[in-house]
């Protein structure tokens, strides 16, 4: 199976999962303006919907309403101008070019599930390094993307923050595919000999 279309199973896959603990806890249950606070660690799901063009912004992921003549209607907001929208297709390249009043955004995906192409291949060899470093005082924070550059924030776990509180460091670096290459990045950066600051 191609790549592209792994990543497209992999998003739809999480919305209809999210939507499926919407349907059974209620769309009230939990809050939906703490998209994070669903059961079990789920991300909860939900829909916005009618929002107007104007309303978009770049990546946000939406459903384009009253479409019956596109190759797609779930995408990422690629970009707007002020008579359509400029829908990529989960997972791949694909630009369409949408001419509808009206949008549904899917709200509540953690946004970690929602990366595709390079992104997502990025992330999984980070975990990868991560996990396999050695280095146990080091934790995976977040994870943030400026162009072509990656954006990694490294914390201390928890049981190291008894006595003090401290607070996530960041390394930038390019968007390589590699394991190794990304460890070796990461070391530069000071993971795995960078002193953490104390929150104050």
């Amino acid at each position: 199976m191609a790549r592209a279309t792994r990543d497209k199973i992999r998003i739809m896959n999480k919305v209809i999962q999210g939507l499926a603990i919407t349907a059974r806890y209620g769309p009230t249950a939990f809050g939906v303006d703490n998209p994070l606070a669903a059961p079990l660690g789920e991300n909860w799901v939900h829909f916005e919907p009618w929002v107007k063009l104007g309303e978009l912004k770049v990546g946000d992921l939406v459903v384009a309403a009253a479409v019956d003549n596109y190759d797609f209607a779930l995408g990422f907001v690629d970009h707007v101008e002020s008579h359509c929208c400029f829908l990529r297709e989960t997972g791949s390249d694909s630009i369409s070019e949408i001419h509808s009043d009206v949008f549904v955004l899917i709200r509540g995906i953690h946004y970690l599930d929602l990366l595709d192409r390079k992104h997502r291949i990025f992330y999984e060899h980070l975990m990868y390094a991560f996990a396999y470093s050695g280095e146990t005082e080091y934790m995976f924070d977040r994870l943030e993307f400026d162009g072509d550059r990656a954006v990694v924030w490294v914390k201390e776990p928890l049981s190291s923050q008894i006595n003090r509180k401290t607070k996530p460091f960041s390394i930038c670096m390019p968007i390589v595919i590699d394991s190794y290459a990304i460890e070796h990045h990461l070391r530069l950066g000071g993971y795995g000999s960078r002193e953490f600051e104390a929150e104050l």
